[in-house]
């Protein structure tokens, strides 16, 4: 038996009397013959499935190359089709820390540094451009490692 099981039973033993338990044994074999429709047992855990017993399926799930994404155009393009559908310039981003590097910029639209934040905090490894909503690496030179013995 589980040990939870035998906690239950060791709490009902206690909240009940002997003539409440053997009551109890009836509605029980009730319950497991299927008689007591009210009382709904709870289903048995699913096991994990066999992993030895997998199969290749017959036929390949892609049958065409993916069809590759295309980039945006040039962030001007961007930036004049933006002011066509709404009237106004994209603005640029106001900076109150975690400064991008000047000469980084968007690898998809290449949106200039005003435009871009740091999309990883402090370490400063990747850059979300505001014009398209991609994010880039910002080449980043790694710091000097520190050589200890």
């Amino acid at each position: 038996m589980k040990n939870d099981l035998l906690k239950l039973i060791r709490w009902l033993s206690s909240k009940l009397t002997c003539n409440d338990l053997v009551s109890v044994v009836p509605v029980l074999q009730e319950i497991l013959g299927g008689s007591r429709k009210n009382i709904a047992l709870k289903p048995e855990e699913k096991h994990p499935p066999h992993y030895r017993q997998f199969r290749v399926d017959p036929t390949l799930p892609l049958t065409e190359p993916p069809v590759p994404e295309e980039d945006p155009s040039d962030w001007e393009q961007i930036q004049r089709e933006h002011v066509q559908r709404t009237g106004k310039l994209i603005a640029m981003i106001q900076r109150r820390n975690n400064p991008v590097p000047e000469k980084c910029t968007c690898q998809h639209c290449h949106a200039p540094a005003r435009y871009l934040y740091l999309n990883t905090g402090k370490a400063g490894s990747q850059v979300l451009c505001k014009i398209c909503g991609k994010t880039s690496p910002t080449h980043k030179p790694p710091g000097q490692s520190k050589l200890r013995c």
